[in-house]
């Protein structure tokens, strides 16, 4: 099982006014091997940068890929801040029955993100999905924000649009300046919906 495919978008072209980029886009797909031990790589160039560098895998219904993504490339403010110049992308999937048992983790110097959990894609249900995040740089947030161990988790739980959640924000020590708390969680349950989401909040610090 052979692939060569190459997607080449210029400037101002169909695909990259769609994606509603300014600069070249161009992705390449490649690799070769069996349908039960497939090897390949995922190449994307945006302008003179690289937006994506992945190698991928597939084995007997098992799918891994490997690499180094670019997400400020193409955002901006915190969200580049926090993606930092690139993000190390880990993830493998299994998918049987049309469930896809999932887990991603991906890491920059500011950021830590990881979902672990399963996709019913034949109900669209999110079956106990687990998001974890760990603020490694708080000053990627704000200048004048400091502290530890700064993590978040959220569960989600039933249909893509309506599915329960049930987050948790714990830190041992938050600072802003030299205004500090300790012992920070913040906890609350509700469900998805229409914008706007009603999000349940509980503080308690000392």
């Amino acid at each position: 099982f052979d692939v060569a495919a190459v997607i080449d978008a210029p400037a101002g072209g169909a695909i990259a006014g769609l994606l509603g980029m300014r600069q070249p886009l161009v992705l390449r797909l490649g690799g070769d091997g069996r349908w039960t031990d497939w090897r390949g790589t995922l190449r994307a160039d945006l302008g003179a940068n690289a937006l994506a560098d992945l190698a991928l895998r597939a084995t007997r219904g098992r799918f891994a890929l490997t690499g180094i993504v670019r997400p400020a490339l193409i955002t901006s403010g915190r969200v580049a801040t926090l993606a930092g110049p690139a993000m190390r992308v880990i993830g493998n999937a299994r998918l049987d029955a049309r469930r896809v048992q999932l887990g991603v983790a991906l890491a920059s110097p500011s950021l830590a993100l990881g979902a672990n959990g399963q996709l019913d894609l034949a109900n669209s249900e999110f079956d106990a999905m687990r998001v974890e995040a760990r603020l490694l740089r708080p000053q990627a947030v704000l200048p004048t924000l400091s502290g530890r161990a700064i993590a978040a988790r959220v569960l989600l739980d039933g249909p893509f649009a309506t599915a329960a959640f049930d987050y948790a924000i714990t830190a041992p020590r938050v600072a802003v300046g030299t205004t500090g708390f300790d012992d920070v969680r913040i906890v609350g349950r509700g469900r998805l919906s229409r914008q706007p989401v009603i999000v349940p909040l509980a503080l308690t610090v000392r």
